[in-house]
């Protein structure tokens, strides 16, 4: 990824800084208290704390899916 990743719990948003300007280029909402982040060849993975949600975002072009999981997993 040519971006860097930030979660930021206080609007619920994934911020993606651009590298070469550390500029923000975009920020993508998901779920409530994003605080874990996971890079997996095109995607981001992130866990909610308290919404309890994992979301995929494709950082081809910041498109989100919420991810199916069982209903006592735990994304922690």
């Amino acid at each position: 990824l040519g971006h860097q990743l930030r979660a930021d719990r206080g609007t619920d948003q994934v911020r993606v800084i651009d590298r070469a300007t550390l500029t923000e280029s975009t920020a993508v909402s998901v779920g409530d208290d994003p605080w874990g982040i996971d890079v997996d060849d095109y995607f981001v993975i992130v866990c909610c704390e308290d919404s309890h949600d994992i979301y995929r975002i494709d950082s081809r072009d910041f498109s989100v899916d919420q991810m199916d999981q069982a209903p006592d997993a735990d994304p922690r």
